[in-house]
């Protein structure tokens, strides 16, 4: 069942007794969703486009709007994940004008990718892929300072889930690969988003508001010496065989990226080089958060 408005508030409520605690809210009311896609199914549509008006922008921006005001009333921390349109990024400013504090993230494909893109199911995501005026509307919001993080909505599921209409076919592609080079390519290269802008967003950012700041997403003294290398000028044609992850595409296929990363190091240590992976088995380590800010 959905989780109603009702439940909503009682998450906020308790969690807001919980210091570190964040409500992450993917902000679609589902309830107008159900409506509208019905008529939709029913006029045979059958498109990305139609996904699209099916998850039209106002209920991402109502829904993000709803537990904004939950997270005032409460005094808990909410983040919003994977922001699609500039109705909602309308609502995170009006609502921080007024003195509340809102986290907000975006992701990869809603910076490169529209409804209109040649990607077919493999460009079905919730939520939706959205207009080009909605795409620049993030760029500008993760240079106004709007975006606070970027993250991946990884879903690495295969492509035969994604055959059939587009009301049946699974949403979800396999992003985490390209935020990087996205950034990179589309960002710094493209649009002169500042490097240390980027650094922000996809490492500081998360770090802080996690609670994993200073050990992570800093490179101070006593800090996990985390870092990774790139090379501005590196220009690669993204391939889903070339991304090594479990999916067998990419709606980023045959698309050229200039900015790389070309060396990934976690405490001190090379874990990734020149596209392969260095890391052993089991080199991982579990970090315990801290409240974040």
């Amino acid at each position: 069942p959905p989780i109603y408005d009702g439940l909503m508030y009682e998450l906020f409520d308790i969690l807001s007794e919980r210091p570190g605690s964040i409500v992450c809210v993917h902000t679609e009311n589902i309830e107008v969703v159900w409506s509208i896609k019905k008529r939709l199914q029913e006029s045979g549509r059958d498109d990305l486009k139609a996904w699209h008006e099916a998850r039209p922008p106002f209920v991402e921006a109502q829904a993000a709007a709803s537990a904004m005001s939950f997270a005032k009333e409460t005094g808990a921390s909410a983040y919003i994940v994977h922001t699609s349109t500039e109705a909602t990024l309308k609502e995170i400013r009006s609502f921080r004008q007024q003195g509340g504090k809102i986290f907000a993230e975006t992701c990869p494909h809603y910076l490169t990718h529209t409804y209109d893109s040649d990607v077919g199911m493999f460009g079905k995501q919730n939520p939706p892929l959205r207009s080009p005026e909605d795409v620049e509307a993030m760029w500008d919001a993760i240079e106004d300072g709007t975006i606070d993080t970027i993250g991946s909505d990884h879903a690495p599921r295969l492509g035969d889930k994604k055959k059939g209409s587009v009301w049946d076919a699974s949403p979800g592609q396999p992003n985490m690969p390209v935020i990087l080079p996205v950034l990179l390519s589309e960002g710094y290269n493209k649009r002169n988003i500042s490097l240390e802008r980027i650094a922000e967003i996809s490492s500081a950012n998360p770090a802080r508001i996690f609670g994993l700041w200073p050990q992570k997403g800093s490179l101070s003294i006593g800090s996990d010496a985390d870092l990774v290398m790139v090379d501005l000028n590196l220009e690669k044609t993204i391939t889903a065989k070339g991304l090594k992850g479990r999916a067998d595409y990419s709606i980023y296929e045959n698309q050229k990226m200039k900015g790389w990363p070309v060396l990934t190091m976690i405490r001190g240590k090379q874990v990734a080089r020149d596209g392969k992976l260095l890391a052993e088995p089991g080199s991982g380590k579990f970090i315990h958060r801290n409240i974040g800010i």
